[in-house]
């Protein structure tokens, strides 16, 4: 009996706990799992959503892991990151569902065709092996041309892309960097550590940071109640944002909101991000942002006001949706990727021109 309880307690220690501690970190972030099973044009399968709003579906039967970021690639591909406990990995997948490159031995959290050919890896760490919080450049023979590695899973990325100079922004659970090749850091904004809402710095859950032609930097603040988008210069001035936390809202009654009011503020404040995930700048100068709290595209101005808001909820009819973990934008279209609740997943690209605008009812927040 003793030897008994002293092999689970081994177990625990060496299995489930590190697998514990890999979860909480990855808290708000997706995960993919092992092989493509097929891929779809709207209308072959008989899928449940309007057929004009999908472009193709990709179908995943893996339950191991599941799809968490996938970007379109020039030649029609998905480059899909699997994370999870068995077979993590960067896959590219032709448009008949077929494996054309993989990495193993990652735990992708995004992944980003270079112009040169190369793919740029943000590796969490978690929540399975190998544990090691890094970012990678990979030649498309498989080879690691380039690694920087951080010191432990408080420092996992979630998000990273190359800029115009060659330098690497990277997400961090509380901060963003900008790494030279040499690994040094020359640009930095937030902290290794959690900030009060009133610091200078303060970033509550960032999971993308995006560059800009103008240098400065686009940041998708997903937070927890309530998430912002921000423009940083590289002053580390806050010189745009958008998005309003729920502790700062105030209805029409005069009190203010509480968590329980999520719902009402979902329905009611169009300035409400309950959980942004994606952002880009628009060549006619406006920010197009992804809400999955709300399954909508936001379109804004440099003023901070809405020019359109459009629904993608309707792809998602008829599905059992466990977890949505990411709604990407490749040109014109949009990349949910989600979890059913039989723990297959699903990647469906939408054409934003088909999209509907967002029919906004109930009373207005003051």
């Amino acid at each position: 009996m003793m030897t008994s309880i002293a092999d689970f307690i081994d177990r625990a220690r060496n299995k489930f706990i590190p697998a514990f501690i890999g979860l909480m970190l990855l808290a708000g972030l997706p995960g993919l799992p092992a092989a493509a099973e097929e891929i779809l044009p709207a209308g072959q399968e008989n899928t449940p959503a309007p057929v004009k709003l999908i472009n193709r579906e990709y179908i995943d039967t893996v339950t191991v892991n599941h799809p968490l970021f996938v970007d379109l690639l020039e030649n029609g591909n998905y480059l899909v990151c699997r994370v999870g406990f068995n077979a993590p990995s960067v896959q590219e997948i032709d448009p008949a569902g077929r494996v054309v490159w993989s990495i193993d031995g990652v735990q992708p959290v995004s992944a980003r065709r270079l112009p040169g050919g190369n793919t740029l890896v943000a590796d969490s760490g978690a929540p399975g092996l190998p544990y090691a919080p890094r970012v990678l450049e990979v030649s498309p023979a498989g080879k690691v041309v380039w690694e920087h590695r951080f010191a432990s899973l408080a420092e996992s990325p979630r998000y990273a892309e190359k800029l115009a100079n060659g330098n690497i922004l990277v997400t961090l659970p509380f901060m963003i960097v900008e790494l030279d090749r040499q690994h040094r850091v020359v640009w930095s904004y937030g902290s290794r550590k959690p900030l009060s809402p009133d610091s200078a710095g303060y970033l509550e859950r960032p999971v993308m940071a995006a560059g800009l032609a103008n240098g400065n930097v686009l940041v998708v603040d997903r937070g927890f109640a309530g998430g912002r988008v921000l423009e940083i210069n590289k002053s580390k001035q806050v010189v745009w944002q958008f998005g309003r936390r729920l502790a700062e809202l105030r209805f029409s009654s005069g009190v203010p909101a509480v968590t329980g009011d999520r719902v009402e503020a979902e329905r009611s404040v169009p300035e409400f991000l309950p959980a942004p995930s994606y952002a880009c700048r628009l060549e006619n100068g406006n920010t197009l942002v992804t809400d999955l709290g709300t399954s909508r595209l936001v379109e804004i101005d440099g003023k901070g006001n809405i020019a359109r808001e459009l629904d993608w909820s309707a792809a998602l009819l008829g599905y059992p949706v466990m977890n949505t973990w990411q709604a990407a934008l490749a040109g014109d279209r949009l990349l949910p990727v989600f979890t059913l609740t039989n723990s297959h997943s699903r990647i469906l690209e939408l054409d934003i021109n088909n999209l509907p605008a967002l029919n906004r009812g109930g009373a207005s927040e003051t």
